[in-house]
């Protein structure tokens, strides 16, 4: 069962491993996709609304400081969780890309620019590991990576 909190200042719609996102939750997201994320061990799926009256959008919540997930989601569905335990979370979302050098296609989970966290964004920045190179080449990916997804 999908969860509200308050994230830095917004109400999410967070999602556990086993959560499903409703085909009816006015967001756009491929579901194959969304069965992908679900269990990913440092991402967790979760929807928002901008503002009053916007559409929800899908996004993801990514951790490379070795958190915890699963127990994560039993302190959310026990309603224990604490912001605090988001403090090293980035913000990110599904994108096709496309390697500058090889032309590899590859799916990832990129920066988003702003959706939370965007007072202390640039010490999680500073503090979050991302992928710096193509999988198949190694050049540059020129973007700030959070996840390769194949």
């Amino acid at each position: 069962m999908p969860t509200e909190l308050t994230v830095a200042g917004k109400v999410i719609t967070y999602f556990t491993a086993d959560d499903v996102v409703p085909p009816d939750s006015g967001a756009r997201f491929d579901r194959l996709v969304d069965a992908r994320l679900a269990k990913h061990p440092r991402l967790r799926r979760f929807l928002v609304r901008l503002r009053p009256g916007w559409p929800a959008f899908y996004y993801v919540l990514h951790w490379s400081n070795g958190m915890d997930l699963a127990a994560l989601d039993g302190r959310v569905i026990a309603g224990t969780v604490t912001e605090e335990e988001f403090s090293g979370a980035l913000v990110g979302e599904f994108l096709d890309h496309v390697c500058m050098e090889c032309g590899a296609h590859f799916e990832v989970v990129a920066l988003e620019g702003g959706v939370l966290f965007t007072a202390d964004r640039q010490k999680r920045i500073s503090e979050h590991t991302f992928v710096e190179s193509c999988p198949f080449c190694g050049a540059s990916l020129r973007r700030l990576v959070l996840e390769i997804l194949t």
